[in-house]
């Protein structure tokens, strides 16, 4: 969440979510929202909370765009675990045929039943749908 994103839920609801130095954004949202500067001792006369409302609800409507990623290094341990790295965040981790990185969140290619030859998931890119099993290298 941006300062700024801060600043307008902190004006709608009222909790204080900015201090310090970020205070300032708060101070700035709220001379942008009224067209001019607004002081402290106004807050209280001011109806800042249905001012601040169509900031609030676009800011609840707007949906975060979704990380997508690749695992790489995919491998098959001696332990019989599938360790692999997210793309987007770098972590090493153990995968189950997720959608998902553990870490980050971010959405990864999706896992196939599994490869004849070596029984690992397979992943294919969601974009241009390559299927190859990285460790014994058979494409589908």
């Amino acid at each position: 969440m941006t300062n700024r994103e801060k600043a307008i839920v902190m004006a709608h609801t009222g909790i204080c979510m900015l201090e310090g130095e970020k205070l300032g954004v708060f101070y700035q949202y709220l001379n942008e929202l009224y067209g001019r500067p607004v002081y402290t001792h106004e807050w209280a006369i001011l109806d800042i909370k249905e001012k601040s409302k169509p900031d609030f609800l676009q800011l609840c409507k707007e949906e975060e765009p979704e990380q997508r990623g690749r695992w790489e290094d995919v491998e098959h341990a001696p332990n019989g675990l599938l360790y692999a790295t997210c793309s987007v965040c770098g972590k090493r981790q153990t995968i189950e045929a997720t959608n998902y990185c553990g870490n980050c969140g971010a959405r990864m290619r999706e896992a196939k039943n599994g490869c004849d030859d070596c029984f690992i998931p397979i992943f294919y890119n969601l974009e241009d749908d390559d299927s190859i099993c990285r460790d014994c290298e058979v494409g589908e």
